[in-house]
């Protein structure tokens, strides 16, 4: 599986999203940020980023994916404490 795909999945969907993406062969970690997170809960965050790659998930070409989801808001808190 190329990362490329992965970010290029996730960008399609959640446009904004600024995407950093870990790993190799099937098993990757994924950092998202995107302004499509605000006001959701992490659980259902994570379900749009797995939607985004549910064909590679259905393949096998991905099998294992951990990911931490943010808003920019999110980001812009942590760089300032």
């Amino acid at each position: 599986m190329n990362s490329e795909l992965i970010v290029e999945a996730i960008r399609q969907s959640l446009g904004d999203a600024r995407v950093s993406v870990s790993g190799e062969g099937c098993r990757f970690e994924l950092e998202v940020v995107s302004s499509a997170f605000e006001g959701l809960p992490p659980v259902r965050r994570q379900q749009r980023v797995y939607a985004c790659l549910a064909p590679f998930i259905e393949s096998g070409d991905l099998h294992a994916v951990s990911m931490k989801t943010f808003t920019p808001d999110q980001v812009s808190e942590t760089k300032n404490t």
